[in-house]
C-alpha cells in the first residue's frame, strides 16, 4: 500500500475491509459456488481448468476482521497455546496472508509460492514492522490520555 502513515493505512485497510463486505462479495462467491453444484462435474472441472489458465501476477490477501476465540481454547484437557492461521495458495494464486485473534494475541499466517514469490520474509518482516509501530503509537497515545482530563489528537 502507498502509504507511509501506519494509522492511515489502517484506516484505509479498514475502509477497504468493510466496502467489500458491504459490497456482496461473500454473496457472489456463494452463488458461483451454488451454482458449481448443481452443474455436472466434468463442466464445472472444465471451468476451473479454464479459470486456473488464466494469467495471476497479484498477491492474494485474505484479511478477517472476524476475531478468533477471546478465552484460550482447551483440546483433550490441554490448553491451546498459539492459534495458527492458514489460508491455502492454490490455482496460481502465489502469496496468501491471513489473520487471527486467539485470546489477547494476533497471529499471522503467510504462505508463497517460493518459486514465483522472491522474498515472503520481507513481507513478513514488513507486516512484524507496521504491527510494532502501531502499537508504539498505541502506547504512545495512552500515555497522552493520562495527562489530563483533556488531550488533542492529531
Amino acid at each position: 500500500m502507498d502509504q507511509e502513515n501506519p494509522l492511515q493505512r489502517l484506516r484505509i485497510v479498514h475502509s477497504r475491509l468493510t466496502r467489500a463486505k458491504a459490497g456482496g462479495q461473500r454473496q457472489f462467491g456463494n452463488t458461483l459456488m451454488a451454482i458449481a453444484n448443481r452443474l455436472p462435474f466434468p463442466m464445472t472441472a472444465w471451468a476451473v481448468g479454464l479459470l486456473m489458465r488464466l494469467p495471476q501476477r497479484g498477491v492474494v490477501t485474505v484479511a478477517t476482521n472476524v476475531p478468533g476465540p477471546r478465552r484460550p481454547l482447551q483440546i483433550m484437557g490441554r490448553r491451546v497455546l498459539d492459534l495458527y492461521p492458514v489460508s491455502p495458495i492454490a490455482m496460481q494464486l502465489r502469496t496468501s496472508v491471513a489473520m487471527l485473534s486467539y485470546a489477547d494475541d494476533l497471529y499471522f499466517g503467510i504462505l508463497a509460492d517460493y518459486d514465483v514469490v522472491a522474498d515472503a520474509g520481507q513481507l513478513a518482516r514488513g507486516i512484524e514492522d507496521a504491527v510494532a509501530r502501531l502499537v508504539a503509537i498505541s502506547k504512545r497515545r495512552k500515555v497522552t490520555r493520562r495527562r489530563g482530563a483533556l488531550s488533542l489528537v492529531v
